[in-house]
């Protein structure tokens, strides 16, 4: 804001635990509220844990009960937006469909909330507590479930209907070509995890195609380390690629390479993400 900037929203995130303690606890939400003038977005970041974390609560948690704290604070300040910055359901073994109502029962209550601006699900498997179903496809009724949310024209306006969200914005342009002598780096680049320990790699050549390129080269980082050469692949524009077991979180590059030797810059991709 001291520098000008107008296209910045802030959003004041707490656990969902913090707005259920009493005033007496140091950790109770309000105790650290900034005020309205500095916040867009109230957030809190609610979980069904179901005793996949040891010491945390064993019982199943429906998500209503969860944030009626926080939807009731969201009440004392209406101009603000209230935002899931994480949310999840761990799965019941002994009900193959109950993460699936979980979720069917957070897409009714943020319907019922127009007050709600945003929902982030916790899409990953957390290492330090490896027995938590996070992902959305942990279960195939799960999977369903969300696509059904995904779907539903409250949330994405498809068709045109406005819901009560203003219509969503067309995706952003794939970032321009980067020439490097002869030959074009792609536009764009995804890292998508297609089960286990694999990685799928796509990429859009430049030009429509006329790039100059003999070949792309494939990198990955783990952990954030230096990028080494993962594969090689003639034609493109895709490569599967195994992370051989070694835990951690991967970063993918792809370059372009000429027949005259020349080399694009490294193309980033967007995906990537933890495998344990």
């Amino acid at each position: 804001r001291a520098e000008g900037a107008t296209n910045v929203e802030f959003v004041w995130i707490m656990t969902s635990w913090a707005f259920h303690v009493p005033s007496s606890d140091y950790r109770q939400a309000a105790k650290w509220y900034p005020g309205d003038g500095y916040v867009d977005h109230i957030a809190a970041d609610p979980f069904n844990w179901f005793g996949c974390r040891p010491g945390h609560n064993p019982k199943w948690q429906e998500l209503a009960p969860q944030l009626a704290p926080f939807i009731a604070f969201g009440k004392q300040h209406p101009s603000k937006g209230l935002i899931l910055a994480e949310v999840g359901s761990d799965e019941d073994s002994n009900n193959s469909g109950r993460k699936a109502q979980w979720i069917r029962n957070m897409r009714n209550l943020l319907k019922s909330n127009s007050q709600f601006t945003m929902v982030v699900w916790y899409n990953q498997k957390e290492p330090n507590h490896a027995a938590c179903q996070w992902e959305t496809d942990s279960s195939s009724q799960s999977l369903a479930a969300f696509r059904e949310m995904a779907y539903d024209p409250y949330f994405n306006n498809a068709n045109g209907q406005p819901g009560n969200n203003p219509p969503a914005p067309n995706p952003p342009a794939p970032n321009p070509p980067v020439a490097n002598g002869s030959v074009t780096a792609p536009v764009s680049c995804w890292a998508a995890r297609t089960g286990g320990r694999t990685f799928k790699v796509t990429w859009t050549k430049a030009n429509g195609g006329n790039d100059g390129a003999v070949r792309y080269v494939v990198r990955r980082s783990r952990n954030n380390s230096q990028f080494w050469w993962a594969a090689r692949t003639g034609s493109g524009p895709r490569q599967v690629w195994n992370t051989a077991g070694q835990r951690g979180t991967y970063k993918f590059t792809v370059e372009a390479h000429g027949a005259n030797g020349a080399v694009s810059v490294k193309r980033a991709c967007g995906g990537g993400g933890y495998v344990n």
